[in-house]
């Protein structure tokens, strides 16, 4: 708020400045007011939605990574349980063949 300085015989006194001196003052700060509440709300939307968005990016992270190592023990198990070693008949050595 603008304030306008008056002396008198003794002392200055600060007294509000009147709308005579400014008639748009006001309406400028109304709007100020309401452009800079608007602002604080977008922002405070905005890091909701960041918070939200870093959730669900950490949460999808957290489940490829566990789902990419169930991937691979279960890859391993397969390749454990469907494999057997069978004689081979040329070189009666041994070779890992798969169960059909």
């Amino acid at each position: 708020m603008e304030y306008l300085i008056s002396s008198s015989s003794s002392s200055s006194s600060l007294s509000p400045s009147t709308s005579d001196s400014d008639p748009d003052h006001s309406s400028r700060f109304r709007r100020h007011r309401r452009d800079k509440d608007q602002r604080r709300r977008s922002d405070r939307k905005d890091s909701k939605r960041r918070e939200k968005d870093d959730k669900e990016r950490r949460i999808r992270e957290e489940t490829e990574t566990e789902i990419d190592n169930q991937g691979k023990r279960r890859r391993q198990y397969l390749i454990l349980t469907k494999m057997e070693i069978r004689p081979r008949k040329r070189d009666l050595g041994f070779s890992l063949k798969p169960l059909s």
